[in-house]
């Protein structure tokens, strides 16, 4: 007679996949800070740059349509702290059917450093969550053009 072997749970293994990933992903960005696109596409992330000269405008001329989208601008413009809530309206508006990508992507696009600690505290709190990762590295993209990436 043998001893069984307990079986990981797939949440285990799910979990252990996104610590390895975030591992990965994190080494890329400490070891090529300049040629980090490719590097992830290589460990199977898309790269997609869509960037269109009306995007800027669209951008500028983006506002909030609703209470969550307000709660974000004020999160962002130094108006609100950092909280789950705030988090949690993030996830939501990224979520929603009918997300007002102009406004969220301006944030972004100036690299605000707000919305780089919203990023690190879901990755903190939710470590295998892979849209944190990917919203990471498109901020990391503008974060490097502004220049405040220390290499």
């Amino acid at each position: 007679m043998r001893k069984k072997r307990k079986k990981a749970t797939t949440h285990d293994s799910d979990r252990i996949e996104s610590e390895i990933l975030r591992e990965k992903v994190n080494e890329i960005f400490r070891d090529h800070p300049h040629d980090y696109i490719s590097k992830l596409e290589d460990i199977g992330f898309e790269y997609f740059g869509d960037d269109l000269p009306d995007e800027e405008a669209e951008e500028r001329e983006a506002k909030p349509e609703n209470q969550r989208q307000k709660d974000l601008v004020d999160f962002f413009e130094n108006r609100k702290r950092l909280s789950e809530k705030i988090f949690v309206s993030f996830s939501d508006e990224k979520a929603a059917e009918d997300t007002n990508y102009p406004l969220i992507r301006r944030y972004f696009r100036k690299a605000n450093q707000n919305l780089k600690a919203l990023l690190l505290y879901g990755l903190d709190k939710y470590p295998g969550r892979i849209d944190l990762l990917s919203d990471l590295a498109f901020f990391h993209e503008f974060e490097c053009e502004w220049g405040q990436v220390s290499v």
